[in-house]
This record gives C-alpha cells, sequence and structure tokens, in this order.
C-alpha cells in the first residue's frame, strides 16, 4: 500500500502535533514510518499505526538530538586539533607570542590587556557576523535542530571569555598564565568557526532537500 502525498502532510503534522517539533527530525522519523506502514501485510488505519509508535517516535527523536548536538561540539574539538596538528599555526602562535613579549614593557597594563583580547574580540564579532548574515531566516531556525546546534557550536568557545574574571588578579598580571589563555580561547573560537563552515554545508543541502519535500 503506497501512501499518498496528503498521508505524508498528516504523518508530519501529527509528529509536530505530539511534540516533535524539529522539521529533520520529523523527516527522517517520517522515512521510517512510511517505509514500515507500506511494508505492512495487514493495514490497520493510519492513525492507530502512528499511535502505536508514538513512544518510539518521541525516544528516537531525543536521542538524534543528543547525537546531533554532540557531533557539532565534536566537529570544533575536531577542526581544533587540525589547528594545532599544522606547523603554520605553532609559527603563527610563536610569532604572536614575541610580538607580546616585545610590547609588554611599552605599553600600561590595561593597554597591554587590551592588546593581548584584541584578536579574540576580532573573531568574536566575526561570530557574531556569521550568526546575523550567514545563518538561516529566524523564522525556519526555531523549526530545524541542525540550525539549533549550528548556533549552538559558538556557545563552548566563549567559556573563555566568561570565565576571564573569575580568576585572581595576580594570575591575569602573569604573562604566562594571560597570554596562553587567551591564544588557545582564540584557537578554540576559530575551530568553531570552521566547524560552522564544515556543518553549515550539510545543513544548507538538508534544509533545501526538506523544503521540496514538504512543500
Amino acid at each position: 500500500m503506497k501512501l499518498v502525498k496528503q498521508d505524508l502532510r498528516n504523518i508530519d503534522r501529527w509528529l509536530a502535533k505530539n511534540d516533535i517539533k524539529y522539521v529533520d527530525i520529523r523527516y527522517e522519523l517520517m522515512d521510517h514510518l512510511i517505509s514500515e506502514y507500506e511494508n505492512l501485510e495487514n493495514y490497520p488505519d493510519l492513525e492507530s499505526f502512528l499511535i502505536e509508535r508514538l513512544a518510539w517516535c518521541k525516544e528516537v527523536a531525543k536521542k538524534k538530538q543528543i547525537a546531533l548536538q554532540r557531533s557539532y561540539f565534536k566537529e570544533v574539538w575536531k577542526q581544533l586539533l587540525g589547528l594545532f596538528s599544522t606547523k603554520k599555526t605553532l609559527f603563527i602562535l610563536i610569532i604572536i607570542c614575541s610580538i607580546y613579549g616585545i610590547i609588554y614593557p611599552l605599553l600600561t597594563s590595561k593597554q597591554f590587556k587590551w592588546a593581548l583580547a584584541t584578536p579574540f574580540l576580532v573573531v568574536f564579532l566575526y561570530q557574531a557576523y556569521l550568526l546575523f548574515f550567514k545563518s538561516f531566516n529566524a523564522k525556519k531556525q526555531k523549526e530545524y535542530i541542525s540550525i539549533s546546534a549550528l548556533i549552538g557550536v559558538f556557545s563552548l568557545p566563549q567559556l573563555f571569555l566568561y570565565c576571564f574574571n573569575m580568576f585572581p588578579n595576580e594570575w591575569l598580571n602573569n604573562l604566562y598564565f594571560l597570554i596562553p589563555y587567551i591564544s588557545f580561547g582564540t584557537l578554540i573560537n576559530i575551530a568553531a568557526i570552521l566547524a560552522f563552515y564544515e556543518k553549515r554545508k550539510v545543513v544548507v543541502k538538508e534544509y533545501e532537500f526538506l523544503k521540496v519535500y514538504l512543500a
């Protein structure tokens, strides 16, 4: 028994009505439900079939959300390790640390901290640019878990910014702590940008496909 397009829309609305709100997760569930229903020998009515599979759908949806969010954070760490594995990155870090060592005696403590934080802030502003101009329609963002997870890749690196004022002043005035801390925070933010671009390509492809599928 083949389901018609109206049946597919009914399944989609039924899943949404039962708190499975993300479209990309609903699509995966629909794909499985449609195949399972069409392969049954004795067909129940569609609504009875869906009610019987509701608990399974919710369990799969929850696991999918967790797995997807973890995969995006793993991509950040993958990109970070990729940065550390290149000689170019290490060379740039050495140059930057040397420059900071040279200008340190020439600036006041406040000026030096601003100079040290500038690369971090530039990367942060670029992330804001990506979210506002390279993301997706605001309404659609709420409908796709993949897009929500995509935006979430920038949350982990910001811990370095939030935690900055938690350290004692003697640490913040110590170059051997301050330079590595800011440098690592900048690198992990750069890794998040690279992860954003890597995952965005996949999301864009799925987003366009789903718009056609559910038109």
